[in-house]
Parts: structure tokens; sequence; C-alpha cells
């Protein structure tokens, strides 16, 4: 798959974005454990499913191992599409949504998995998602909502203000679920229905949230992120300010730390 260069005025940088993504193809495709956030919105997937009291011959999926839900009989055929497929052992097609590679009405069910938060063109990604569906074809989406690793942000911010009396791009800009209602709507879908849940996750340390962050390739890749090194002294300083402000209060020894993650959960038929 050719790998294109950042296009001018690319909130996402679209090669590093690639490359995450490939790393974390690694893991999702042996035996380590899947992140406890792909898991829960793989359940939530599982669930909704369960109450559309039909089938889906042919079914879409991004952002997640197909094998994972190859075994759900409401789908008969499902394809995965991915920006790496190289990682994979089946067949992978190449392509994300706003780089859609079917054409209208080819499909029955689209499930977007902790993807649309990396997407440039949000709304023309699910003006294509809507196009790629049959009448009466589903769309199921989760991506990651405004209250996400807020904490994060605010300790880097902070850290960067008083090191360099600056801040640079560090955390993704992330919609909430009023944006996504309405983008749902100007796409075209049909009973649109938005919901979403905050999801604490308790870590030993901010160098082990950041390792959890490039497990599940959600490192930052926007394009104007600042690329020098930032000094010795900037992620203990961080790390420090981060246990001061947001420890786990169920942390016995208050010695973990907090991070939030808001999980906006999408659903979508087309007419």
């Amino acid at each position: 798959m050719t790998e294109p260069a950042p296009a001018t005025g690319s909130l996402f940088d679209i090669r590093l974005q690639r490359l995450r993504h490939a790393g974390k193809r690694s893991s999702l495709y042996d035996d380590t454990p899947l992140s406890p956030l792909h898991r829960l919105a793989a359940k939530n997937f599982a669930e909704r499913l369960a109450d559309i009291h039909r089938t889906f011959p042919r079914a879409l999926l991004t952002g997640y191992p197909a094998p994972a839900f190859k075994a759900n009989k409401k789908i008969e055929d499902l394809i995965e599409m991915n920006l790496c497929p190289e990682r994979t052992n089946f067949p992978v097609l190449a392509g994300k949504e706003e780089l859609f590679p079917l054409g209208d009405k080819t499909l029955d069910l689209v499930l977007s998995l902790l993807t649309l938060h990396n997407i440039d063109d949000l709304p023309g990604a699910l003006i294509q998602i809507l196009r790629s569906l049959k009448p009466e074809g589903v769309f199921l989406g989760v991506l990651f909502g405004g209250e996400t690793l807020h904490e994060l942000r605010d300790v880097l911010a902070e850290t960067e203000m008083h090191l360099r009396n600056g801040m640079s791009p560090r955390i993704h800009p992330f919609a909430d679920k009023q944006q996504m209602s309405n983008l749902l709507q100007r796409a075209g879908f049909g009973l649109p229905v938005v919901d979403s849940e905050t999801v604490k996750m308790s870590h030993e340390s901010l160098s082990g949230l950041v390792h959890d962050l490039r497990s599940m390739g959600e490192t930052n890749i926007l394009t104007d992120r600042d690329k020098r090194y930032p000094g010795k002294s900037f992620w203990p300083l961080a790390e420090n300010l981060y246990k001061k402000r947001f420890p786990d209060p169920q942390s016995p020894e208050n010695d973990r730390i907090i991070a939030s993650f808001e999980m906006i959960y999408l659903i979508g038929w087309r007419h």
C-alpha cells in the first residue's frame, strides 16, 4: 500500500499513523492480551448487534482483528479493512474510512472500532460509510470522545508552560457527543443514536500510561506535533505533576494515577 505524505493542512500524519498502527497489529494478532478498551468496545458492539433482529450477509470491520467477530452468528461474510494488511494471516482490505475503497450499496453492516478519532475528514468518512451501505444497512461505530486523556493533556500543557513558556499539540482533539450526533445527521443517517461512557484506567506511572497508549497505536500522530527532544527534565516533571494532581483514589498507597477515556458509541441506518 502506498504511503501518502501528509497533505497540506492535514491534522494527522497518515504515514506515521500507518507505522504506529503496524506496531499495534503485532500485539493484536498474537497471544498478547488486547487492550481492555478494545475488549469493552467489542463486547458492547456484540450486545448492540444482538438487539438487531436480522443477519448481515456482508459486513466490514475496521480497527479490530476480524477473528474476534468471525464467530458472531449474525455476520455471514466479514471483511476487515486496515492500514497495514500485510500484518495479518488472512485477506484484509487496505484502506481507512476517509479513503473508502468500496462502492455504493455493497455492505449490510459497517463496524468502526476506535478508529474514527484519527480521521482528518470525519464528515466525509461518515458520508462514504453511508454510501457503502445497502438500504436498511447499519453502521456501528465507537471513538474516543472529548474527555479522553484530559488529565494527560493538562499535565503536559502545564509542564511545557513551565519549561518553555509555551505549548505544542501533544493530545489529539476529540469530538463530543453533540458534535457526533450532528455529524451523523448531516451525513444522512437515519435513526441516529449517540451515547457514551467514560472509563477510568489505573496506571502505575505516567510511563506505564504512555506504554499502553503506544501498544494501542494511540500516541501522537498530529502533523503539527513538536518533533524536538523535550529535554531530560520534561517527563520526570510531568510524572511528578501527574501523581500530585490525578492520583488513583482507589489505590491504597495513593501511588497510582488515573486516566480517563470517553467512549462515544454511534449507530445509524441507511434508509
